[in-house]
C-alpha cells in the first residue's frame, strides 16, 4: 500500500499548534493513518476515536478523496 501524504497546516490567533490534515488514498483506514502520523510509542486507539470525532464519523470506513483533520502530534 502506498499512501500519499498531504499535510497542511492553518495558523490561527489561539491555536497553540497548526491543524494538520491528511488526504486519503485508497486502503487507508483510520488505524492505518493513525500509526504512520503518530508516534509508536502512543496507543493509537484513542487517536483513532479523536479522529473519529474531530470529524464527526460516525464510522471507521474512509473514502479516497476525504481530508481528515489531525490532532496535534506533540
Amino acid at each position: 500500500m502506498v499512501a500519499t501524504w498531504a499535510l497542511y497546516t492553518g495558523a490561527s490567533a489561539d491555536a497553540e499548534s497548526p491543524a494538520a490534515y491528511y488526504d486519503v488514498s485508497a486502503g487507508d483506514t483510520l488505524w492505518s493513518v493513525t500509526t504512520a502520523y503518530y508516534p509508536p510509542s502512543e496507543d493509537p486507539r484513542p487517536i483513532v476515536e479523536e479522529i473519529r470525532e474531530m470529524n464527526d464519523l460516525s464510522g471507521s470506513k474512509l473514502y479516497p478523496g476525504m481530508r481528515l483533520k489531525l490532532p496535534s502530534a506533540d
